[in-house]
């Protein structure tokens, strides 16, 4: 085993980092600068979108220090297959790009690709130096064994895969890269995605050598002699056990470069620092190549997206509401189309409690244009609650649910009739009650409208909300 290739992938870099505060109660990205008509722009000024795409839908994202668009054409009807493009919302990135067309029935065998190896890797190397001209001289292409560059089959045309990694210093950053995946026969871009974390590299002046990194790794790691079965290269194979080494628990080989200490894997090892002078760039580049005009289904797109709440005033309508704990940050936002309601849009709202230990969440969902809420999930984790006896029976309870409604969707409320639960038998009283209240048109009921909620028996709480 080559132990030094090996360890030399795993040390990790020193990494001065200026951390990101973030605003208070939450633990997102930075105030997006690009939007929907931007990101649009951007999308299309880098990837060509066919014109039987004519259909056109976007979602935006915040979890962690990312916030993104999501960009998504397909054909009418289902027809033409789809193309969607990420695109940060901060930055300007192009995050992912991904095709998809119909393979065609016809074909049958398997098809090697009109294009040679070298004439793929120009086309991957160019749309890199497009997308990412200052970041590409930092890259370098892996030659992986495992993962062959053309890739071949009866089901479609033959495709050529690259792998780009960061290095800095000529030490490899292998969570940061770009991966590309090419068509064979046209040279179009099937698949692209790009990761990069914006922190300053430095390599100290001292750092652990190759034989003391060999020392720390046979004392801290070591090897394992194990049974081990290769899988089959073709069918019908059989193949035999053999006896081999292999690292003791190879997850877990991280070894700091400069202490020389084990590194659990989980520990976080550098905070986020945003530069934001590239994604400037791209935005100025997909510009100056030419601003495409947009459709008129992104037109309509973009000023419908004028007329939703903004996720300020959607934040704003939840907390009226909902008892958010003064210990939980928001840790994601989305605005997403609700899948059952074509045209329509749905702010959708995260928290977590601002600690390393899971006690609980709070998940809510907002209709974008009207404020209503359509769900939410409330679970709070107490320790002791099991040893509490439940305050409220079935009728308390449902009293709680309609007051709630009541408050909440009043008018909604009068066009519903209760719809009694089937309770499962049982010595103890229940900890929790669900009820429902189905929608009533003209004396006919619509059970697939109406109210869902859940009452804690032991608080009282409503810890479950659907209209």
């Amino acid at each position: 085993m080559q132990g030094g290739r090996l360890l030399s992938l795993m040390l990790i870099l020193a990494l001065v980092v200026t951390t990101w505060g973030f605003a208070g109660g939450s633990a997102l990205a930075a105030t997006p600068t690009v939007s929907l008509e931007k990101a649009i722009i951007i999308a299309k000024g880098f990837f060509a979108i066919p014109a039987e795409l004519s259909e056109f839908s976007s979602n935006y994202n915040e979890y962690g220090e990312k916030a993104t668009w999501w960009l998504n054409w397909h054909g009418s009807g289902g027809e033409g297959g789809e193309t969607t493009i990420q695109v940060d919302a901060v930055t300007g990135d192009v995050l992912s790009m991904y095709r998809w067309t119909p393979r065609s029935s016809q074909q049958s065998v398997v098809k090697l690709p009109k294009l040679s190896q070298e004439e793929a890797e120009k086309i991957a190397a160019g749309l890199i130096k497009k997308l990412q001209p200052e970041k590409s001289r930092d890259l370098q292409l892996m030659r992986e064994p495992d993962q062959p560059a053309v890739i071949v089959n009866p089901y479609g045309p033959a495709r050529y895969q690259f792998h780009y990694q960061r290095f800095f210093q000529e030490i490899p950053f292998p969570a940061n890269g770009i991966r590309i995946l090419l068509d064979g026969e046209t040279g179009e871009i099937m698949e692209y995605s790009f990761s990069w974390d914006d922190v300053s590299l430095k390599v100290p002046e001292t750092i652990l050598d190759q034989k003391a990194a060999d020392r720390i790794f046979q004392e801290k790691f070591g090897m394992e002699l194990i049974y081990f079965r290769p899988s089959p290269e073709k069918r019908g194979q059989k193949m035999p056990v053999q006896l081999v080494y292999r690292v003791k628990d190879p997850s877990r080989i991280l070894i700091d470069a400069i202490s020389g200490e084990k590194i659990e894997p989980e520990q976080d090892y550098y905070g986020p620092e945003r530069d934001f002078a590239m994604g400037e760039q791209n935005m100025k580049s997909a510009a100056d190549s030419g601003a495409p005009i947009l459709t008129p289904q992104e037109e309509k797109e973009v000023i419908e997206l004028e007329s939703l709440l903004t996720q300020e005033q959607a934040l704003g309508l939840a907390k009226k509401v909902l008892d958010v704990p003064r210990d939980y940050v928001l840790s994601n936002a989305s605005l997403r189309d609700i899948w059952d309601e074509p045209g329509k849009k749905a702010w959708a709202f995260s928290w977590r409690p601002d600690s390393d230990e899971y006690r609980g969440y709070l998940d809510v969902t907002i209709e974008a244009k009207s404020g209503e809420i359509i769900s939410f999930s409330d679970y709070r984790y107490d320790e002791n609650k099991e040893k509490k006896d439940p305050q409220y029976d079935r009728e308390q309870a449902k009293e709680i649910a309609k007051k709630f409604i009541k408050n909440l969707q009043p008018e909604k409320f009068g066009d519903t009739r209760y719809r009694e639960h089937q309770i499962p038998a049982g010595e103890k009283p229940p900890r929790i009650h669900n009820f429902a209240f189905e929608r009533m048109v003209d004396g006919i009921p619509f059970p697939q409208n109406g109210f869902d909620l859940t009452i804690d028996a032991v608080t009282g709480s409503v810890t479950y909300y659907r209209l």
